[in-house]
């Protein structure tokens, strides 16, 4: 049984990972006894490789700051020669970690050394709700900190692990730990953890209806509409929406949706922020000035697996303030094509990526949406999914 949630804490060296996860660790136990957590790295399966072919000491490794930072540079030189004769080998030491804790409701793992990590591993534990919190501190704090344990000539060096992006993208949330002690560290998991595993969350994934091979053989559709027609369900989509929504509020100047699947969760999400509610429609709907792309037709409404068409999505020309931020709210992340070309749209009409907001309703992460808009340029989208299905 894989975790209910997974969260991938990551972060330059030095910026308080491991801490961090460990006083998360301990608000979400105390919120809920029922609630079993457990904190993991995802490197400790190379310092033990590492220790076994050089000999050095696997429990220093493990537990001594100071002789780790001796070995570091050596220890992700090693790490990617392995890759580069194992190249699924990332994937393999996040299934260790993710299988290691079989039966655990949270997990939350440090040590994570890969690009858009949620983008990249979400498939391989799609019944689980996958994010990352990337814990930021001041360069003089982090400097400190490691000082502490390492010598002067490691304490100016770049940390070999840290991932440099060729692509940019954005973690799901983040988290400055620059006070001493636990104090936020805690506040921040009441406030952004804990609804991820609320009971209203479990109860609306359990209310969504499955309809075997529909409208196609071989699809197992999850009704996510139908939520609006249950007693409050609306209204708790909204409030978790409301609470995924990027800190500067006042930044937003229109919510926007596509079509009818998520119109309904749209229109209160901007009644709620008293901002205007802009829907992007198929071609033809819309009178002009219209601005336009086209999209692969969705792997649900085609009439087979490889029978994909194209679509063309409009949106009016002059819909969107200037300067302003935009969040998206659609029902469905799948394969990311839909948006994706919201996203085009959205960009066609000056709205840069890092100013964009993408809330989901629901996510089916076998179908690597997330990779998609990575790889086409929209890893700098914040994208939120209030829910994680693991079927096609």
């Amino acid at each position: 049984m894989e975790p209910k949630l997974i969260v991938l804490v990551t972060g330059l060296c030095g910026a308080g990972k491991d801490h961090c996860a460990d006083a998360w660790a301990s608000v979400l136990a105390s919120y809920n006894c029922k609630i079993t957590t457990r904190t993991a790295s995802i490197s400790t399966e190379t310092k033990r490789e590492y220790a076994v072919a050089t000999s050095a000491d696997l429990q220093r490794l493990l537990h001594d700051r100071g002789y780790k930072e001796k070995h570091r540079a050596a220890l992700a030189s090693f790490f990617q020669s392995q890759v580069q004769q194992r190249p699924r080998l990332p994937e393999e030491h996040f299934l260790g970690v993710v299988y290691g804790a079989a039966g655990v409701d949270v997990l939350l793992i440090t040590g994570m050394r890969d690009e858009a990590p949620v983008a990249a591993f979400s498939h391989l534990v799609p019944d689980s709700q996958l994010i990352e919190v990337r814990v930021q501190v001041s360069d003089e704090i982090r400097m400190m900190r490691r000082s502490t344990s390492s010598d002067s000539s490691n304490e100016s060096q770049e940390n070999p692990y840290d991932v440099i992006s060729d692509r940019p993208y954005r973690p799901c949330l983040f988290f400055e730990n620059e006070a001493d002690g636990d104090r936020a560290a805690k506040e921040f998991a009441r406030r952004h953890l804990i609804p991820l595993v609320n009971s209203q969350i479990e109860g609306l994934a359990n209310s969504v209806r499955s309809i075997p091979n529909f409208p196609r053989p071989g699809v197992d559709f999850r009704h996510i509409l139908g939520l609006v027609g249950q007693r409050d369900g609306l209204g708790i989509c909204s409030a978790r929406l409301m609470g995924c929504l990027p800190e500067d509020r006042k930044k937003v100047g229109a919510v926007v949706c596509c079509e009818i699947g998520s119109i309904a969760f749209a229109s209160v999400l901007a009644h709620r922020l008293q901002r205007p509610l802009v829907v992007i429609r198929k071609s033809g709907k819309l009178p002009p000035p219209v601005i336009a792309v086209t999209k692969m037709s969705s792997h649900i409404s085609a009439s087979g697996p490889d029978d994909a068409g194209v679509e063309m999505m409009e949106m009016e020309m002059d819909a969107l303030p200037d300067g302003a931020s935009v969040v998206v709210v659609d029902d469905v992340l799948s394969t990311g094509n839909t948006l994706c070309a919201v996203l085009r749209l959205l960009e066609k009409a000056g709205v840069a990526p890092s100013r964009i907001s993408a809330l989901l309703i629901a996510e089916f992460p076998l179908h690597r949406g997330r990779h998609f808009l990575q790889k086409n340029g929209f890893g700098e989208v914040h994208i939120r999914s209030l829910l994680v299905f693991g079927g096609h």
